[in-house]
């Protein structure tokens, strides 16, 4: 989005070996450096043989606009069936400490 609307192409085209089927949601300015960052997850995600272990990727924005590659992936734990990234948002500054903090859920944990 820009003053004078809407881009008619992407700004930047997200993905790598696997596409997404999880959420995508603002992620505050993880970084501090006054732009916005993205989580797209991927719950269903198989991780080393394990089904549905989940996988959330932060995108980092800048002046220029949002990277294409991650700067951090956050893997599920070792359990299956977790769905880590089911979902995703931003919680603020929660510890006060200049960077906004990130909540990711595992609703399928016991």
């Amino acid at each position: 989005m820009s003053i004078s609307g809407y881009r008619t192409f992407p700004g930047a085209t997200l993905g790598g070996h696997h596409w997404f089927r999880g959420t995508v949601s603002s992620a505050g300015d993880t970084d501090a450096d006054g732009y916005g960052d993205v989580l797209v997850s991927d719950p269903q995600l198989a991780i080393g043989g394990m089904d549905q272990v989940g996988r959330t990727h932060v995108f980092l924005g800048s002046a220029s606009g949002l990277s294409a590659t991650p700067m951090r992936t956050i893997d599920g734990s070792d359990g299956m069936n977790w769905y880590f990234g089911l979902y995703t948002g931003c919680v603020g500054d929660l510890d006060r400490n200049g960077y906004d903090d990130l909540l990711i859920s595992a609703p399928s944990v016991s």
